[in-house]
């Protein structure tokens, strides 16, 4: 598995690719989703490219004192444009990772046919539309 974190150039070719889409924590207390989807990933034996909209170093200094507006979405794009699957975990938290952004990426990839979507359980304001967890 070859991770590509925000604003890391890609390899010139693989085979197949992920995207692992969804609010990246704003703060240091704030935990990332991520580290542990990258490890399911890798038990699962996943051997493809996935692209990691955070800093390698999980430096969430960026947000409080210069966050690149442009360059940053830019490369999220890009990434999610070449990604043969957007993965979206939306473990909402209105307080610390609202994920209105989320919402957002997510609208713009819906129709592309190569998203998937996934929340806990009974998370608050976390399904603009009725379902039934178990």
């Amino acid at each position: 598995m070859q991770i590509v974190y925000t604003h890391e150039e890609p390899p010139q070719s693989f085979s197949k690719s992920i995207f692992l889409a969804g609010p990246t924590p704003r703060a240091k207390e704030v935990k990332s989703w991520r580290p542990e989807a990258l490890e399911l990933l890798k038990t699962k034996g996943y051997d493809g490219v996935v692209f990691v909209p955070e800093d390698r170093d999980s430096n969430f200094d960026e947000f409080d004192t210069g966050y690149d507006y442009e360059k940053t979405p830019n490369w999220e794009h890009r990434m999610m444009d070449m990604a043969d699957i957007v993965l979206f975990w939306v473990p909402r938290n209105l307080d610390t990772m609202p994920a209105f952004t989320t919402n957002v990426e997510f609208g713009l990839q819906a129709h592309l046919g190569k998203i998937v979507l996934g929340a806990p359980r009974r998370r608050k304001r976390n399904s603009p539309f009725p379902v039934e967890y178990s």
